[in-house]
């Protein structure tokens, strides 16, 4: 699964059109702001065109960890680099194929694909897969 990296001045996103649920952290793309869904989601749902759910993210310099949200990998850059030719644009995640035991009857479309996720040092939950620059 690809997918578009989007640059806010704290952090690299991965958006996507899911639903938004209370509890979940929500993208202004008209604004460029990330903010905590602590009510009811149903406006936002309304607006997906301005209105995105971020399912994954890297904080930036020192912007804090979006708790509950995926990690995307760390990449680095040397300072001297033009950085708007090498930040990557996209991320490739590798996916995995539960079987229908492994699905908990929860329903994950047709392929039962999920993205791949690993624990990092820290204990958070990091995706898996590989920077894209185009």
């Amino acid at each position: 699964m690809e997918k578009e990296i989007v640059y806010t001045d704290k952090y690299a996103l991965i958006l996507s059109d899911e639903e938004i649920k209370e509890g979940d952290y929500r993208v202004n793309i008209q604004r460029n702001t990330i903010h905590f869904v602590d009510e009811e989601p149903s406006y936002f749902n309304k607006r997906n065109d301005v209105f995105k759910k971020v399912i994954a993210h890297l904080p930036l310099s020192d912007a804090p960890i979006l708790e509950g949200v995926s990690l995307l990998p760390s990449f680095s850059w040397n300072i001297q680099d033009d950085v708007e030719k090498i930040a990557p644009t996209h991320f490739e995640c590798e996916m995995i194929q539960l079987s229908s035991n492994e699905s908990f009857g929860l329903d994950y479309g047709s392929s039962n694909l999920i993205p791949k996720t690993t624990t990092n040092s820290q204990g958070q939950i990091e995706l898996v897969g590989k920077y894209l620059t185009k």
